[in-house]
């Protein structure tokens, strides 16, 4: 209703009882209404009325049609046509409703009558006036400065008041310093007729606000007030601080009460109930709905009072009455207005009409999933669970021959009309929709599958569109792409699209462009090719006049392109080109992509990288000379025919193209540079003659140039040679020599027919299998039978210095009949000549030793010199690799279970000592393969090395051997000790023997038991390292060398390994050995407290490759399965504690075979104690871990023997 039809009948029918209506015009009548403020031309209410517990704030708004008033009141009354909103009421029909028209801004107080307003003074205002816009403490300056007299009216007139205050502007800023400080001066005038609040104040303070008056103004105002009032100050300043103590009095109650207050305001909120209620607009050019929240009360009758809008002040103040459900929405609600730029202040209702942006779309979906649960908590509205889809749906009108545009949205079986008039757009990503229904006075509300929004919503402006029946095929076939895209189309009887699916075919159209070529993606569906543009789906009319439509495959598309970016294909602006040369390109990756589904086009047009598309075909001739092959070939690509030579160094620079005579380039096949790259460069070629050398050892370089040869011419003698190389299984068998003592297994076996077959052919040869395998007995074989056929020319053999003693063992287990010299220590003869007389069989020397009598062996011609851990020479560069390449003998033969630790230079080193020149000098190796294998990781180039070794390398593995071994071998390692250790070990044996010798006479010798065993306690521990029993000691250990080469080697085998001592200070210095080398490894000793996660840790991670364990705290109850290697450091003489050892990972559950090491040091009391343990095995092969027990058995001239 309009603010002028308010009458006190409609007022009256407002309240709730006549009772009600009457409080409230006394309430009038008594000008409790302290203040009253009238906005947009009378149709809302902002008033304070006060009342028995304080003062109340009322809101009122008139609404659309008649009678209908919202208002809220902040007292505790139940209903909702309170006494407070009567007053109001009663008071704006009387005092304002005619001055609403005129923009009256503000009412207060009953001093205040319109009617009346021209004929008073403009300076007529009541204290109250002046209070309620200035803050208490500025009202309280405001006397003092009238008391202390420091005011004077300067000049009064009806429009302007002009006074100044004896008080100095105080200073704000430093550089007004040197301005002369005034009094205040204020001005205070008035504008037309307008109320208090357009009273305009200027005061020099400079702390007047727009709406809080300083202080200043306020003792303007109040002297005025005094002088027109004739009234005294401490009247006036008595009737304000009446006002204030009332005030105070009222919030005090208030507060008293607040107890029964709340529970009377529990019980109003659960009488409120509030919704979003939908209303139709027309005013706005944004849409036509709007949605607001209102609220109703529930009379104790149980109905419903009438509805009223709500504002975000009363939602505060009546928060709790709204159920925990709806109250989520509602604060989103609120949340998108207070941040809405179009919102004014918490006083104004909730309502919302413009919805424009995503938080506007999360805030429907928000209210669709509260609907969903609680569609009560809306009214004249409705949200269907589905989102809604657009139709374009064309229509015939038959006898107009018209095709008629009808636009709909189906939201699951409703449709509903897409048009100007009842249709709004809402939100953004995504896209709502509002429907008004006219019949039924409400909306439809949905959301809108549709990525293409900002045509939609021009979608209404063409509902309705008509176009000839006779344009309609030409609109389909040239539209119907883009319109499919919106939504569905629904077409008219005889103009339905038929849908074929086909998958893409990816084609590529090759043009020149620079010297390289672009590269065109198209996609083929069936006969219909697209360009790759992500475009439309394909339509068109086939030959019967029907219009198909294949739909185009996004996806396979995106995944054809991405596949040809990953092969060497790059975008230039919008262009494709190669990445790589373009004759890589035009041979690689076009039959890759071949290969993948793509068709290439284009490729024999392109002007600038012409291909031979002839395949091309190798002509070999190989011809034996003494101890080499002549090669002589050609290679033709069609009619055009290259070079031997030529195709040999492309190969060899792993080129892939050479030029051809006509211009063409001829493609290298893959093949041919997998297996010829960089190994061609080690022939000898003859660019005159168009020809090649190989020597003997080069064997597997002509077998690959064989292997790609289209048509091949050999001789005899290679052919023989061929043979023998293509396998063990051409390789004869060679009986063993009569003197051999002990059998060799088949492995064995084999190796010692393959040493025969290099000796046959004078080819040197790597030996290389596996530790523990028995390499030394395959090489003693082979000099035995070389001596049993009446070779006298001795044979050299150079080992590591901690190896001495083990092939002197070796040599008088299995080939006794072998004269051996052993050329090492102080006292070896200097005198070649001599030893040459002396020895024919085996000289033994150390590498060491070598390089020290390099003028001693450089002149002599061996039958055999053999490098035992030939990675001893890995440095070629160094002295000791130097001196063994200019040793001469017939044969050559290297043995090492590791012939490359590090890197191939290693492989290089040891294969320029068996067959020089096989891989080419040091500087080509190291560019052509050392380089490519190490740094590029080039597979090709790895097994082209490969290939041309693998005839001159025997590598056995123990697991390719593992049923010719028995379940547990063991074997003793001998050591000899370093000369510092030498010397403190034959300082303390002899102190020590002395010691119990004395012993022995005085006391007996049960009685010196204990000396005899703490003496040779002492000599073992030297044997192991002199470090423990004399921490100073700085010099080697020859044990610790030897072992750990050993356990390295092992290691580096890819096994794991148990390390155990009998003493734990041993075990710290492997241990340290170990961190220094980064080896990972386990430790486990007597005060290991947490032995069962050492143990898994070791069992379960690859890792750790080793485990020192003490013997005593070891040997039982531990399962260390992982491991197959077994070195014991210090053997003692009770072959039990060392069977408790190996019995760790010989049990139940090992699937692989056991090898077990002993280290011996040699010359010292451990091989005296090795040899009493043979003798007397009778006595303790049942004994049980107790030194003592066997100590026992022992007599005087078993003590005796130890101390030889």
């Amino acid at each position: 209703m309009e603010p002028e039809e308010l009458t006190e009948n409609i007022i009256r029918a407002y309240a709730d009882s006549t009772s009600i209506f009457e409080r409230g015009k006394r309430y009038y009548y008594d000008k409790k209404i302290i203040y009253m403020n009238v906005k947009k031309e009378g149709k809302e209410i902002c008033a304070k009325v006060a009342g028995h517990y304080g003062i109340y704030d009322v809101d009122i708004t008139f609404g659309k049609g008649k009678s209908v008033i919202h208002s809220s009141c902040t007292c505790p009354y139940e209903g909702k046509g309170c006494k407070h909103v009567v007053a109001v009421l009663l008071k704006f029909r009387y005092e304002f409703k005619d001055a609403a028209k005129d923009n009256s801004n503000q009412h207060s107080g009953a001093n205040t009558n319109t009617q009346n307003k021209k004929e008073e003074n403009l300076w007529n205002f009541s204290l109250d006036d002046i209070v309620k816009h200035t803050s208490k403490q500025s009202v309280s300056d405001a006397f003092d400065i009238l008391t202390e007299n420091k005011l004077e009216i300067k000049s009064l007139t009806d429009r302007e008041m002009l006074t100044e205050i004896d008080e100095k502007i105080s200073l704000s800023y430093l550089w007004e310093k040197h301005l002369a400080r005034d009094n205040v001066k204020v001005r205070i005038y008035r504008r037309g007729f307008d109320e208090l609040l357009s009273f305009y104040a200027e005061c020099n303070c400079k702390t007047q606000y727009e709406h809080s008056r300083c202080r200043h103004t306020a003792a303007s105002l109040l002297a005025l007030f005094l002088q027109k009032n004739k009234k005294q100050i401490s009247e006036v300043k008595e009737e304000f601080l009446s006002k204030i103590r009332s005030e105070q009095f009222y919030s005090f109650v208030r507060e008293l009460d607040s107890s029964f207050i709340e529970k009377s305001k529990a019980k109003i909120l659960q009488n409120y109930i509030f919704y979003f209620n939908a209303e139709k607009h027309t005013h706005s050019y944004e849409g036509h709905f709007s949605i607001e929240v209102e609220k109703r009360y529930i009379k104790k009758s149980g109905l419903p009072g009438a509805p009223s809008i709500v504002t975000d002040k009363f939602m505060k103040e009546y928060y709790d009455a709204i159920p925990d459900n709806r109250r989520k929405i509602f604060d989103l609600f609120r949340w998108n207005l207070l941040h809405d730029e179009r919102w004014r202040s918490s006083s104004e209702n909730l309502v919302k009409d413009k919805f424009r942006d995503r938080d506007d779309s999360i805030l429907l979906g928000e209210m669709r999933n509260l609907y969903n649960e609680d569609p009560q908590a809306f009214q004249n509205c409705i949200f269907p669970g589905e989102k809604g889809e657009i139709e374009i749906g064309v229509s015939e009108d038959k006898e107009r021959k018209k095709a008629v545009l009808k636009i709909t949205a189906n939201v699951g079986e409703q449709k509903f009309q897409i048009n100007k008039n009842d249709c709004d757009f809402l939100g953004k990503d995504p896209l709502w929709v509002s429907i008004y229904d006219n019949k039924r006075k409400n909306f439809t509300l949905f959301e809108l599958k549709c990525p293409y929004q900002e045509i939609v919503k021009k979608l209404p402006e063409f509902s309705e569109a008509e176009i000839e029946m006779n344009q309609l095929n030409d609109v389909i076939e040239k539209h119907y792409p883009n319109l499919s895209k919106i939504g569905k189309v629904a077409l008219p009887p005889g103009f339905d699209i038929e849908e074929q699916k086909f998958e893409p075919v990816p084609r590529l159209y090759l043009r020149d462009y620079g010297e390289s070529f672009g590269i065109e993606l198209r996609f083929l569906y069936d006969k219909q090719e697209v360009p790759d543009t992500g475009g439309q789906d394909i339509v068109f009319k086939n030959e019967k006049e029907k219009i198909i439509k294949i739909p185009r495959n996004p996806e396979k598309e995106n995944d054809y392109f991405k596949v040809l970016l990953d092969h060497y294909t790059t975008k230039r602006g919008d262009l494709l080109i190669p990445a790589i040369d373009p004759y890589l390109w035009l041979t690689d990756v076009a039959n890759d992509l071949i290969a993948m589904g793509y068709e290439v086009y284009g490729k024999s047009e392109l002007l600038n990288n012409k291909i031979a598309q002839e395949e091309p075909k190798l002509k070999l001739e190989v011809s034996s000379g003494i101890d080499w092959f002549d090669l002589k070939g050609a290679v033709s690509f069609g009619k055009e025919t290259v070079s031997f030579t030529q195709i040999l160094s492309s190969i060899n620079s792993n080129e892939r193209f050479i030029k051809l005579s006509d211009g063409r380039k001829g493609v290298i096949p893959k093949k041919w540079l997998n297996k010829l790259s960089g190994i061609t460069g080690l022939l000898e070629r003859d660019e005159k003659n168009e020809s090649a050398r190989a020597s003997r050892s080069q064997i597997a370089i002509i077998e690959a140039l064989l292997d790609i040869s289209e048509k091949t011419t050999v001789d005899k003698k290679f052919k023989q040679i061929r043979e023998k190389f293509s396998g063990f299984k051409e390789i004869k068998h060679i009986c063993l020599p009569k003197g051999m003592k002990g059998e060799l297994r088949d492995y064995q076996k084999a190796g010692y027919d393959w040493l025969h077959f290099l000796k046959e052919f004078g080819l040197g040869g790597c030996l290389a299998d596996e530790m523990g395998l028995g390499k030394t007995v395959q090489a003693l074989s082979l000099l035995l039978y070389e001596k049993e056929h009446g070779i006298k020319t001795p044979s050299l053999i150079v080992v590591p210095t901690s190896l001495v003693f083990n092939w002197v063992n070796e040599i008088k287990k299995f080939t006794p009949s072998l004269d051996v010299y052993v050329h090492h220590g102080l006292e070896r003869e200097r005198d070649g000549g001599k030893i040459w007389k002396k020895h024919t069989d085996i000289i033994l020397t150390t590498y060491g030793t070598l390089r020290n009598d390099a003028d001693i062996f450089k002149d002599k011609d061996f039958h055999y010199v053999i490098l035992d851990e030939s990675q001893y020479i890995k440095n070629p560069l160094s002295k000791t690799a130097g001196e063994i390449y200019n040793l001469k003998s017939r044969h050559k033969l290297a043995m090492t279970g590791t012939p490359i630790e590090n890197n191939s230079f290693e492989l290089w080193s040891q294969f320029a000592f068996l067959n020089p020149g096989l891989l080419g000098n040091i500087n080509y190796f190291k560019e052509t393969f050392a380089k490519s294998i190490e740094k590029e990781k080039d597979e090709h180039k790895t097994n082209a090395l490969k290939n041309i070794i693998n005839p001159f390398l025997l590598m056995r593995k123990k697991e390719m051997v593992a049923k010719e071994l028995p379940e547990k071998q063991i074997s003793v390692s001998y050591c000899e000790m370093e000369p510092k250790q030498r010397e403190i070990y034959e300082s303390w044996k002899f102190k020590i023997k002395n010691e119990i010798e004395d012993a022995i006479n005085k006391g007996g010798f049960m009685k010196s038991r204990f000396k005899i065993l703490q003496g040779i306690m002492k000599l073992r521990q030297i044997c192991n390292h002199p470090v423990l029993i004399d921490e100073s000691f700085t010099g080697e250990s020859g044990k610790l060398n030897m072992l750990m080469e050993q356990i390295e080697e092992v290691i580096a085998g890819g096994h794991k390994v148990l390390v155990f001592s009998s003493f734990v200070k041993m075990l710290h210095v492997f241990r340290s050995e170990f961190e220094r080398k980064g080896i990972k490894f386990s430790y486990l000793d007597g005060s290991t407290r947490n032995r069962k996660d050492v143990v898994e840790k070791f069992q379960n991670d690859s890792n750790i490759k080793a485990f020192l364990i003490s013997l005593k705290a070891g040997g039982l109850g531990l399962n260390l399965t992982e491991a197959d290697y077994v070195f014991i450091i210090d053997p003692w003489w009770n072959p039990a504690a060392e069977m408790q050892a190996m019995d760790r990972t010989h049990r139940i559950g090992q699937k692989k075979n056991i090898f077990v090491y002993k280290a011996i040091t040699k010359d010292s009391i451990e091989e005296k104690i090795l040899q009493l343990q043979e003798s007397k095995l009778n006595l303790v092969k049942n004994v049980i871990a107790v030194d003592e027990g066997i100590f026992k058995k022992l007599c005087r001239e078993d003590i005796e023997k130890l101390f030889v």
